[in-house]
């Protein structure tokens, strides 16, 4: 089975890390994932971190595909 502290440690070890590789790591699905990770957002113990374009030389606005990556936050919560 696989904890939330499991998670944390492996977003610590690997910062910019997908949602679909965290899936993988812990063979479980991605629906089951979101929501460990929808509850580790809130609590603030990790973090999506925005992803630049993949370009700079034009001015179309270029977007990420749409995958967020994720990070731990390591200051310590308050309270």
């Amino acid at each position: 089975m696989t904890s939330m502290l499991d998670v944390r440690r492996l977003i610590g070890e690997r910062p910019g890390i997908t949602l679909r590789d965290l899936a993988w790591h812990f063979r479980i699905s991605e629906s089951l994932m979101t929501g460990m990770l929808a509850h580790l957002l809130e609590r603030g113990d990790v973090v999506k971190i925005p992803l630049m374009p993949t370009c700079s030389s034009c001015s179309s606005g270029c977007a990420n595909d749409g995958k967020p990556v994720f990070g731990f936050r390591r200051t310590m919560r308050r309270g």
